[in-house]
């Protein structure tokens, strides 16, 4: 009920959507087409690549977190997702469970884009020209007029 009056808003204002769906992946999915959502990603998106074919199928995003070193879930998916439905992001703050545990920091951000451009085999300039590009579409950031 409470995802639903958040999807309702969204639509209405013509919000993009931000969704956690660990666990509930294809209801997330659901509930969001059936809403009329243009724009959601689907934060540190794990679950079924069945359900990841609907979600890139549908237009919206999936992003990765800096798990993408250590997690083979993560990893399987992002390498089935095509770049420009990729943002990046640290999931700060929580504590990574990678050879050298940490606690993730906004600056991480940068670890998540040299393991997505190691995955992707593209350089790191690459990678953060298009998930910038991804990002500024998705939030509808325009470029500044100076």
């Amino acid at each position: 009920m409470v995802f639903d009056t958040q999807l309702r808003l969204a639509r209405e204002f013509s919000l993009p959507v931000i969704i956690h769906s660990r666990g509930a992946w294809q209801d997330c999915f659901q509930m969001t087409k059936d809403a009329g959502i243009e724009k959601a990603v689907f934060h540190w998106y794990s679950g079924p690549i069945e359900i990841l074919d609907k979600i890139i199928e549908n237009g919206y995003l999936v992003s990765c977190t800096p798990a993408l070193e250590y997690s083979r879930e993560l990893r399987s998916v992002i390498e089935k997702t095509p770049l420009e439905r990729i943002l990046v992001e640290t999931d700060s703050p929580v504590r990574y469970k990678s050879q050298h545990p940490y606690n993730a920091e906004p600056k991480h951000v940068l670890k998540t884009l040299f393991c997505l451009a190691k995955l992707k085999n593209i350089s790191i300039i690459n990678a953060e020209e298009i998930t910038t590009s991804n990002a500024k579409r998705f939030f509808n950031i325009k470029k500044s007029s100076s």
